[in-house]
């Protein structure tokens, strides 16, 4: 549990686990991390973000190539299911906005973060 930057929020790092967990050990960790933060008096706890998800029609050649990507690409499913998951909680989700210089650099995104995110 790490205290976020915003008042009465709070977040964590990465939730990772091993193949043998026994299923919905991610689930009973998150409910668990929102019990303690409404215990400590937190508001929010902010479940970070999901990857490419949010592009609802891509406006430009490189914006429907990461739709494309999200929605399509077995190699990039993951951060469907980390949408998926976070889903489940109910959250409030707030655009979050990526500032590139040219289009290469927004289709070099996903592979880029393939490298930092996939376990």
């Amino acid at each position: 549990m790490i205290p976020d930057f915003a008042p009465g929020e709070a977040t964590y790092d990465l939730i990772r686990k091993v193949e043998e967990a026994p299923g919905g050990v991610n689930d009973a960790l998150i409910v668990a991390l929102i019990e303690y933060c409404q215990s400590q008096n937190y508001r929010y706890l902010n479940l970070g973000l999901a990857p490419l998800s949010g592009i609802d029609q891509g406006k430009d050649l490189p914006e429907k190539t990461l739709k494309f990507v999200y929605e399509k690409l077995q190699q990039f499913r993951h951060y469907r299911g980390l949408r998926d998951f976070k889903e489940k909680f109910g959250p409030v989700w707030h655009n979050k906005y990526l500032i590139y210089q040219h289009h290469y650099d927004l289709i070099s995104l996903p592979k880029a973060l393939n490298k930092v995110m996939k376990p």
